[in-house]
């Protein structure tokens, strides 16, 4: 009976092991979680908060270029401008993840740009230079989905979240 009950219990720590050995296999897995739950989730209600701000004052919410301009200049600038600068401190060990991130900082780098221009193009009442930085602003946002979706990309190919391992 000891013998089957130490047999039993090293049957069991076996199977732990090789389950979590199984689970850990893939060195990506801890390193995008990480990523994804550290230091994107970290700074993404900034980005949020500015791109609502955004969408708060054009397309069907437009109303008058002041009213974009000062949405623009006193939110959408300056929050973008903090999400950026924090985004940018982010840097992933992981070569993968490091280029697909790079992807992001460049969207980030474009919209932000677009940002300015058009605020310098309300001001200026140009509608040449309001029609650059919405391309850049489109630019910008195709980037950064262009990002989450080499992140999904991993996530599914890496099976986070999956309960099967």
């Amino acid at each position: 009976m000891k013998i089957k009950k130490y047999f039993m219990g090293y049957a069991g720590a076996c199977i732990l092991f090789f389950y979590l050995a199984g689970c850990a296999h893939d060195p990506m897995q801890p390193a995008l979680v990480n990523y994804v739950n550290q230091d994107i989730l970290r700074i993404s209600a900034l980005e949020q908060r500015s791109l609502a701000a955004y969408a708060g004052v054009t397309g069907a919410n437009y109303t008058t270029p002041g009213r974009v301009g000062d949405a623009i200049e006193n939110t959408v600038i300056p929050v973008y401008r903090e999400f950026l600068v924090l985004l940018k401190q982010i840097n992933p060990q992981v070569p993968a993840i490091r280029q697909i991130h790079a992807v992001y900082v460049r969207g980030g780098d474009m919209l932000f740009a677009g940002f300015n221009e058009k605020k310098t193009g309300i001001a200026l009442n140009d509608n040449r230079l309001i029609r650059m930085a919405n391309e850049k602003i489109r630019q910008g946002r195709t980037l950064t989905n262009k990002w989450r979706e080499q992140l999904a990309a991993l996530v599914i190919k890496h099976k986070i979240g999956s309960q099967k391992h």
